[in-house]
């Protein structure tokens, strides 16, 4: 039995994402959760102070 070309699975996941968070401010989130066990809250503002601009929302995705 052949498919047919619309019927094939696909991955939904998107080829690129332009706005994913860069590996090494993952990093640090994962760091600050870890050695210092802070909230999302608490991240967002250290991040921010540090420059990077990050959400609450973000940091507590990741």
């Amino acid at each position: 039995m052949r498919t047919r070309p619309g019927t094939r699975h696909r991955s939904s996941t998107p080829r690129r994402q332009p706005t994913t968070t860069d590996a090494d401010v993952v990093a640090r989130i994962d760091t600050l959760r870890r050695a210092e066990k802070w909230s999302a809250s608490r991240i967002s503002f250290e991040l921010q102070a540090e420059g990077v601009s990050i959400s609450r929302r973000t940091v507590s995705r990741r």
